[in-house]
């Protein structure tokens, strides 16, 4: 129930027995009866959590009357609307951070608004920064070349590097057969997890005063 991004360092908590998936351009969690939604997006970039809520009220939230209200949410610039229409409540909150504005957008019917209110308000006072055990906690799936020794098996091979893939599918990424034996120092590509590098910020130049969109080597 908890939502972690690495590249942007946040984490956000949604109700514990809701149901959440991610999306390429939000985060959204369903309470299991179907119609009670909250969502997570980005509204906007360097920029007043007042100035993204202004501009929802007056585009996809204006047939439910938002009049936002600038605030703090859990210390950080914020702002809050709530409003009602087609039977339906609609409970915003804007939060500043890491140089975005988050939109947290909850809805349910009318009717059941004082029975989720707190939800609607508790998610967006989640959201905070990773906490370092959190960021170990990501990895990823990389490429390594691993070098074979001699009357190795591909089998023992993945086995000692804990590849991702089976027999079958490092010998057909090798041009390779299955149970064939290799031969001292020879190199194969296999798929590992390793520790989730954050990737450069190519507007950013590199320590060493080059650009930072430069192309990794591998091992």
């Amino acid at each position: 129930s908890t939502f972690r991004h690495p590249v942007l360092d946040l984490a956000i908590d949604f109700p514990a027995d809701w149901m959440t998936w991610n999306a390429p351009d939000f985060v959204a969690a369903t309470h299991p009866d179907g119609e009670v939604a909250v969502v997570l997006e980005i509204a906007g970039m360097d920029e007043e959590p007042l100035v993204a809520a202004r501009r929802f009220a007056k585009g996809p939230g204006a047939a439910f009357g938002l009049l936002p209200r600038e605030t703090l949410l859990a210390g950080r610039p914020g702002a809050r609307a709530y409003g009602r229409g087609d039977g339906a409540a609609l409970d915003v909150s804007w939060v500043a951070y890491g140089g975005r504005v988050y939109q947290i957008s909850g809805t349910c019917p009318l009717a059941d608004y004082e029975r989720f209110q707190t939800d609607f308000i508790d998610v967006p006072l989640s959201l905070r920064e990773l906490t370092p055990q959190e960021r170990d906690e990501f990895e990823q799936e990389v490429l390594h070349v691993a070098t074979a020794r001699e009357g190795e098996t591909l089998a023992q091979l993945t086995l000692r590097v804990g590849s991702l893939w089976d027999e079958e599918t490092a010998a057909i990424a090798n041009a390779l057969e299955p149970g064939e034996s290799l031969h001292a120092g020879q190199q194969l590509k296999l798929s590992v997890l390793r520790p989730y590098q954050v990737p450069p910020d190519p507007e950013e130049p590199a320590a060493d005063g080059s650009s930072g969109d430069a192309e990794a080597s591998g091992s």
